[in-house]
Order: C-alpha cells, then structure tokens, then sequence
C-alpha cells in the first residue's frame, strides 16, 4: 500500500518534511499579526469598528465570487487541452495504422511509395507521443500538492478543516451500518461547524474571508501557469511535426531529382494508381 501510494503520489513526497503541528504553529503567528493590524486598522475614526467589518467582509465577497468565475475560465480553458490531445492521439492512431499497412506492400523502404507515405507516418507518429505527453501532463495537473492546502486557518470555507471528523467518500464500499456511522459523523461535523462560527469573534471571520480569497487568487495563478504550459507543449509538439513534414517533403523532392527518370516514371504512376484506386 505504501509503495502504491508513493507511486502513484509522486508530487506529495514533501509532506513528510513539514509536520503539521510547525504548520500550524506558523498559521496562529500569522493570525496574530493580521489581528493586530486589523485593530490598528479599525481604532480610530468612521465609521465605526463593526460598520469598517461589514465593508469590508461585502467588498472580499464579491472579489471572491469574481475570482471563482476567472478560475472556472481557466480550468475550462484547460479542458479544451484534453479534448485537442485526445482527438490528435485518436487521429494520429488512424493515421499510423493505414499508412504502415500500404508501406508494408513495399519491400523496399527507399523506393518513392515508400518514401511518400513515410512523410506522413513519422507525424503521425511524433503526434501519437506527443498527444500521449500532453495527457500525461494534463493528468498531473489535476491533483497536485498544492503548497495551501494544509494551512488550518480556512476552516470555513475548506473541507478540509471545516470537518471534524473526515467522512469516508468511498460509498461504493457502503454498508448499512457504515452508512449510519456516516450520518452520524456528518451530523457531528455540521454541528461542530455551527458552535465554531457562532463562537468566532469578526477579526477570526474576517481572516476567514481573506484567507479565503488568496487562496483563490493563488489557485488562479496556477490554473494561468498550467494553460500556459499545456499550451507550450502542444505548440512544441505541433511544431516538431510540422517540421518534421517539411524535411520529409524536402527529401523526397531531392529523390525525385536525382532518381533515374525511368523509374521515377513507373513508381509515380504506380503510385497515382494506388492513391487513387486506378
């Protein structure tokens, strides 16, 4: 189990150096010194300390709504990656199969046929890895251990320190009295939630809310880096293709120019026959 869990998990290895007892710990000096300034901020003058929170807790609720959308942007913009290299893998497939199936009619793979189908089945092939790297990239973008995710301070807009107890979301694994330890555990929770935010002061609200929207704000910038690697990747792929097209067409002009004209001739026309089904 632990090996396939350090397999599989490869990004979050890091966790093992940084205990979450230090992490906390740099969470609660870091509420202090927010809470000191908020009190500086909210000593003196109108309107009044209360009428200051209120502003202030409207005008982050909406950057936090703004931010979300700009992130759903982002990640849609991602999915439109997945859907280009699953349809070059897809294409670049069909393009492999039906070109080494005519080159294999030739014994020789230096002959003009040969030569002409090869300047579409090594893109084709550079788009098959491509594409396969493209997802591969794709897929370690999904998940990865983001350096925020273990700070305790966003407990009311986190799962993750909202629960109490952490409610198991393997439901194919459910059974009736797994189900209604479930209930319960999620009852706890919910009330746990309730008496933490009823017991909260507005200097720990507040630093909920801002937490909140820097982590959105973080969370967007590396949607924005992982688009814009996805989008190098694929440039870089299409363009080693594309080139690679070019010397294969470059080649075969010079074949044809140096070839005996003779047999130039024949494997032309057996060529236009084969292509056009004569």
């Amino acid at each position: 189990m632990n090996f396939k869990n350090n397999f599989f998990n490869r990004l979050n290895y890091l966790d093992n150096n940084f205990s979450k007892e230090d992490i906390e710990k740099l969470s609660k000096n870091s509420f202090k010194r927010f809470s000191k300034e908020l009190d500086n901020f909210c000593k003196n003058g109108k309107p009044n300390r209360e009428e200051k929170y209120k502003m202030l807790r409207k005008d982050i609720r909406e950057m936090i709504l703004n931010i979300d959308n700009r992130i759903h942007y982002w990640e849609n913009r991602r999915t439109q990656y997945l859907q280009l290299a699953t349809a070059i893998l897809a294409a670049s497939i069909i393009g492999i199969i039906t070109t080494f199936q005519k080159i294999s009619l030739f014994q020789n793979l230096c002959d003009l046929q040969s030569i002409a189908y090869m300047i579409i089945l090594i893109p084709c092939l550079i788009l098959f890895l491509g594409s396969i790297y493209l997802l591969n990239v794709w897929n370690k973008q999904n998940n990865p251990n983001y350096p925020f995710v273990k700070i305790p301070r966003i407990w009311r807009w986190h799962y993750r320190h909202a629960e109490k107890n952490s409610i198991d979301t393997n439901i194919s694994k459910y059974n009736s009295q797994k189900y209604k330890t479930q209930i319960d555990i999620f009852i706890d929770n919910l009330e746990n939630y309730g008496i933490k935010t009823l017991k909260a002061d507005y200097k720990e609200l507040l630093d909920q809310d801002i937490s909140q929207l820097f982590l959105l704000i973080t969370n967007e910038k590396f949607k924005i880096k992982f688009v814009t690697h996805l989008r190098d990747c694929f440039y870089k792929i299409l363009s080693v293709s594309i080139y690679s097209f070019v010397i294969l067409i470059i080649i075969y002009i010079l074949n044809l120019i140096f070839s005996d004209n003779s047999v130039f001739v024949d494997q032309a026309l057996t060529l236009y026959k084969r292509v056009f089904g004569l």
